[in-house]
């Protein structure tokens, strides 16, 4: 499994080799990742995986447990299912008074963001999508004006950890309907701004909450993902 981009730094490769594994549930929930294992199935040494895998704790991917070592984290699709159900309630009415409530510098980080996640999403060395991803809409959650807005969903992100359960597949279809939405804040469009980003949520929430099943189905321990 030995990632082979000439392009990028061993620390890099790991990152996304092990990032993809886990996505693609080749690393289940709960498996431990032990160094000796993966400096085999990487054909790297033991360094750039020990970072990458610390690159991975800060995601929430995986957690490191004392005497026990590093883990893939476990997240319960049920979970995720409520998370999302309010999550497209309030992150629709945010991108909403965004649209009418955001100062001019609200709305230009809203794209700065927005227009970074598209650099690092074209660029092969850029381990901070998910990042970017969780910036953008924190972002728009700013832009409302709105204490209450944006302690709530922060604390939603917080619940499940979406910027490691956030599909790198789906990234493409994602930033397009985060385009969608920046386009209607910038137009000033409170209603095209919370249309499209309920359909962006609720678009997230099935390939999510799937993905999430999909993995608790193929572990043959039985843990839930």
């Amino acid at each position: 499994m030995a990632a082979d981009h000439p392009s990028l730094t061993k620390t890099e490769a790991a990152f996304r080799a092990l990032r993809e594994a886990i996505e693609h549930g080749r690393y289940h929930p709960g498996e431990h990742l032990r160094v000796a294992r993966l400096v085999e199935e990487l054909e790297m040494s033991p360094t750039p995986i020990r970072e990458a895998l610390r690159l991975l704790q800060s995601e929430g991917l995986v957690v490191h447990h004392a005497h026990r070592g590093t883990a893939v984290a476990e997240f319960s699709p049920e979970d995720a299912v409520e998370v999302y159900g309010l999550r497209v309630i309030l992150e629709p009415m945010a991108a909403e008074r965004a649209a009418v409530e955001g100062s001019p510098d609200d709305v230009a980080e809203i794209r700065r963001v927005h227009d970074e996640l598209g650099v690092a999403l074209q660029d092969p060395h850029r381990t901070d999508a998910a990042d970017l991803n969780a910036a953008w809409h924190r972002a728009i959650s700013n832009a409302a004006a709105s204490r209450y807005l944006q302690e709530f969903i922060a604390r939603l992100w917080q619940a499940v950890p979406v910027r490691a359960i956030w599909l790198t597949d789906r990234a493409p279809l994602s930033y397009s309907q985060h385009d969608r939405v920046t386009q209607a804040i910038e137009a000033r469009d409170p209603r095209a701004a919370h249309a499209c980003m309920r359909e962006h949520i609720e678009r997230g929430a099935l390939s999510t909450v799937e993905h999430l099943r999909t993995l608790g189905h193929a572990d043959p321990g039985g843990r839930a993902a």
